[in-house]
């Protein structure tokens, strides 16, 4: 069947668009099956997610995205082992840990970067500023 994304609520009244896969279709109403994390992981220490057992109807106002497709990468999931998925790694050698510079930060080094060109120009001695001896 197709995978979807479900704007669903989950915690005090808060809503969220979660994946889940259409299992049947009647009519207007959709029977869907959500995906979500388990308690294990992978031997990378990855969380693995199952599609839940139950069921769950929902109108086609829920759908917030058709994703036209039956595979589980198009949700962001790759499957490790029958009905066993784990989040794609956009690549192996992607930094977890990596936390992007704040704009505070950077608005101090492009001062930094303008205090040093000017400094620069202090150093900057023009040709014409020396007589020349040969014109004598």
């Amino acid at each position: 069947m197709s995978l979807v994304k479900v704007w669903t609520e989950v915690d005090d009244g808060k809503c969220q668009s979660l994946p889940a896969k259409i299992v049947v279709k009647k009519g207007n109403v959709l029977v869907i099956k959500y995906i979500s994390p388990t308690d294990k992981r992978d031997t990378r220490g990855r969380r693995i997610f199952e599609y839940e057992d139950d069921t769950y109807e929902v109108t086609d106002d829920s759908i917030t995205e058709y994703l036209n497709s039956n595979t589980e990468l198009d949700l962001g999931f790759e499957e490790i082992s029958t009905g066993r998925f784990v989040k794609c790694d956009s690549d192996d050698d992607s930094d977890e840990d990596y936390v992007p510079s704040s704009s505070e930060e950077d608005s101090d080094s492009d001062s930094d970067e303008e205090e040093d060109s000017e400094d620069d120009d202090d150093d900057f001695v023009d040709d014409d500023d020396f007589e020349d001896d040969d014109e004598e």
